[in-house]
């Protein structure tokens, strides 16, 4: 349950202290806008903290804090849940509106799933994006994740990636880490 760190953030699991920054960040609309989740009320957002820091207890994966190093201000978290249908992991991230477009997505993801493939060594992680969500599946696409599949029903699509293990380890690496 190590933290993590790249050029411009620490990632650390999330804790009980994290409740405030959890509604922050699920309680903002445009976070919440391409999420199954949607807006959290306190009491929702307790419990998914909770079973978030129970999935670190029970499995040694889980979501992470997101921090700028150069101040120490939460930006979001990025992580792994579990989907039913599938035994693997599967990659969930959500950065607060300010940090769009500023590629820290991508550099949380990128030090995440390194350490994933390293510790958990995993056979293939998943990720989950609703189709109209594009910021989210460039995302995917630039960090090697294939799309495997489409559900269509219930609106709107939710398209399926994931990237293998050897697809990781191989990859062409993208920008500073």
């Amino acid at each position: 349950m190590e933290q993590l760190e790249t050029v411009r953030l620490t990632l650390r699991p999330l804790t009980a202290d994290d409740l405030d920054r959890v509604i922050g960040l699920y309680g903002n609309a445009q976070v919440t806008e391409f999420t199954k989740l949607g807006q959290l009320t306190r009491a929702q957002a307790r419990t998914t903290l909770e079973e978030h820091v129970q999935r670190w207890r029970d499995r040694g994966l889980g979501m992470r804090a997101a921090f700028l190093k150069a101040g120490g201000d939460f930006v979001g978290e990025c992580g792994f849940f579990s989907l039913a249908s599938r035994v693997e992991p599967a990659l969930r991230y959500a950065l607060l509106p300010p940090y769009w477009g500023s590629g820290l997505t991508t550099e949380a993801v990128r030090v995440t799933l390194d350490d994933c493939f390293a510790r958990a060594e995993p056979e293939r992680v998943w990720s989950v994006v609703q189709a109209p969500n594009t910021a989210a599946r460039r995302v995917m696409e630039k960090l090697g994740f294939r799309l495997q599949e489409k559900v269509e029903e219930p609106k709107p699509t939710i398209n399926f990636y994931v990237i293998t293990a050897e697809e990781w380890r191989t990859r062409e690496p993208t920008g500073p880490s």
